[in-house]
């Protein structure tokens, strides 16, 4: 019976010292992460000109309209 016992305490602090140390090995991680600046690469996107003459135009149309209010009676 004891030694059922003492089996079952070496599996809770084996597994508490488990997840204990990839607890730590986590947090280790995240705080060297932290400190080093990320860069992201665009090579695959340019924007042309056609783009933003297109955007110029929409914004333009927008302000050209006016602006209607509807009221529907029931």
């Amino acid at each position: 019976m004891m030694k059922v016992k003492l089996n079952e305490i070496y599996l809770y602090v084996s597994v508490f010292v488990a997840s204990m140390i990839i607890f730590f090995v986590f947090f280790i991680m995240t705080s060297q992460t932290a400190h080093t600046e990320q860069t992201y690469e665009m090579t695959d996107h340019q924007i042309n000109s056609n783009q933003t003459e297109h955007v110029q135009k929409y914004e333009q149309k927008s302000k050209d309209q006016q602006n209607v209010l509807a009221v529907t009676v029931r």
